[in-house]
């Protein structure tokens, strides 16, 4: 599929990740659509950017992505801007360390709506669109914590693990005409706040030997658009830290 031209929503693309990816697409020429849900100062500065860079404003789609109603309203929103997308790119998701014997109810629960159900109600909606008009991409951002599990973060890492086995098992169910992968990271951009000590001792796992950049994730997400002869892969964008 051609980026020039393509029609692409990026959830969870006001800052970070996010928007690299939709400044790198809009780059390439594709007529992006942004979504915020509690950082709408932040998608209209994007918004901006875009405007300078491709000379044209993208919309900025707004909504709890945890609720089937907020997916329902951004298709119809496209559908009267664009009529319809032709790539998904899920990235919007919450993070937060949660030790395992304070965690709370409503904690485990946060992470499972927006990680897991919105991801699921998404892929119904946008996905049930794709396969009636005869094609389309999902590529979903996950995390290498899906396979690594951190002991910190274990509900988080429940969440994209699920959300990782959701993806490939829409690839069975979308294909032939959808192709649905994964774009895992790793170590890319770190918390705020970190020391340079726990900065270093991240660097020693990792085989490359650096920190990875949102623009390694924004290619790999060009990659997928580009090729059509992949479809339920998990692509790790971690410098070598998650061994086969």
């Amino acid at each position: 599929m051609e980026i020039k031209g393509c029609r692409i929503l990026i959830t969870g693309s006001a800052k970070r990740v996010g928007k690299v990816i939709a400044l790198s697409l809009a780059r390439f020429g594709a007529t992006v659509i942004l979504h915020a849900f509690k950082s709408g100062e932040a998608a209209t500065a994007t918004a901006s950017e875009i405007e300078a860079l491709a000379l044209y404003r993208p919309p900025v789609l707004s909504g709890d992505i945890s609720l089937r109603e907020t997916w329902i309203t951004m298709k119809d929103e496209i559908e009267k801007y664009c009529g319809g997308v032709d790539v998904w790119v899920h990235n919007a998701s919450v993070f937060s360390e949660t030790p395992f014997f304070t965690t709370t109810e409503g904690q485990w629960q946060h992470f499972m709506d927006v990680n897991l159900k919105g991801a699921f109600f998404g892929a119904q909606v946008f996905g049930e669109q794709m396969k009636k008009k005869g094609g389309g991409k999902i590529i979903a951002i996950g995390d290498v914590a899906g396979e690594l599990i951190w002991p910190s973060y274990i509900p988080y890492s429940v969440s994209r693990a699920g959300m990782h086995a959701l993806m490939k098992g829409l690839a069975q169910l979308l294909a032939p005409k959808v192709q649905v992968n994964v774009v895992a990271p790793g170590p890319v951009l770190l918390p705020e706040g970190i020391s340079e000590a726990e900065r270093q001792k991240i660097v020693k796992t990792i085989p490359l030997q650096r920190i990875g950049k949102p623009e390694d994730v924004a290619k790999a997400v060009r990659f997928l658009i580009d090729s059509d002869f992949l479809t339920g892969q998990v692509i790790r964008v971690d410098g070598g830290r998650r061994r086969p």
